[in-house]
């Protein structure tokens, strides 16, 4: 997420909003085993110096979290490749879930984006446990710094019949989660309203300044619906790629809980995205 600044809904527009993104969520046949606190905050902690050491800690936490398949994407002109790590679904039809691991030029990049590579193996285990409808494929993405290299790499040959959906997940659990509306879809955040509001967890939507780069963009350059989810707040908007992006800006709380909204997410997008007149599978 590179950002100068941040634009922030007030508090009474940001209640209205999700109050009318709300409806009751109703009962749904949602199956996934969630990590315990232990693990999530062991992994976000294995922060490592370099890209380098970031791209190979995330593929050994990919393989130790089970995933089936894990490969990396060659990035050109990036030194270091994509980590990818594919659930498959009895369909070929893919939701996305994205975060770079670059780690920015100050500070030792916990929050940016560590927060948001080190969630994705928990992700994956959390779905592993039982068969899925759709593939999910969990994608760590290389040079962020350097105008989306990775990101841009992996959504370029990417279709909107077969790409349901893109999640990115950037600079979390300094706070509770946010969600930058202006630039997310409309059935995905009311999705995801849903189920915060189920799980009691906090969410609230918080747009980012416009000119801010984010590894959602060249999906949603693609007519992909996507969704990007942060916790940037207003007192903590510089703490992001900064001096102070160090391991005691981590909030276990609220880290937690964003996962823990994720995982069931993502579960739920598997009994209700796309379910309607879907392709029979190969």
């Amino acid at each position: 997420m590179n950002n100068s600044s941040q634009r922030f809904l007030s508090p009474c527009l940001a209640a209205a909003l999700t109050a009318v993104l709300i409806p009751h969520l109703r009962a749904q046949q949602i199956s996934l085993t969630l990590v315990t606190p232990g693990v999530l905050q062991d992994r976000v902690k294995q922060v490592a110096e370099d890209d380098q050491q970031r791209m190979q800690t995330l593929e050994k936490l990919f393989k130790e979290a089970g995933c089936p398949e894990v490969s990396e994407q060659e990035v050109k002109g990036a030194d270091t490749p994509n980590v990818v790590c594919t659930l498959p679904g009895k369909e070929k039809r893919t939701v996305v879930v994205g975060a770079n691991y670059d780690k920015p030029s100050k500070g030792e990049g916990v929050i940016k984006n560590w927060s948001g590579a080190a969630m994705l193996p928990s992700l994956l285990e959390s779905l592993n446990k039982s068969p899925r409808r759709l593939t999910y494929v969990f994608v760590g993405f290389t040079d962020h710094q350097h105008g989306l290299r990775g990101s841009r790499a992996y959504a370029k040959d990417l279709k909107k019949d077969t790409t349901l959906a893109m999640l990115d997940i950037d600079s979390v659990g300094m706070d509770a989660t946010r969600v930058w509306l202006a630039k997310a879809d409309k059935n995905l955040v009311s999705g995801l309203a849903r189920v915060a509001q189920s799980l009691k967890v906090p969410i609230t939507g918080v747009d980012l300044d416009e000119t801010a780069e984010v590894d959602s963009q060249p999906f949603s350059d693609k007519s992909i619906p996507t969704v990007h989810v942060h916790s940037v707040s207003a007192d903590k908007a510089s703490i992001p790629g900064s001096d102070k992006d160090k391991a005691d800006a981590l909030q276990m709380t609220d880290y937690g809980n964003t996962y823990r909204l994720l995982a069931v997410y993502l579960a739920f997008l598997d009994t209700t995205l796309g379910a309607q007149a879907a392709p029979a599978a190969n």
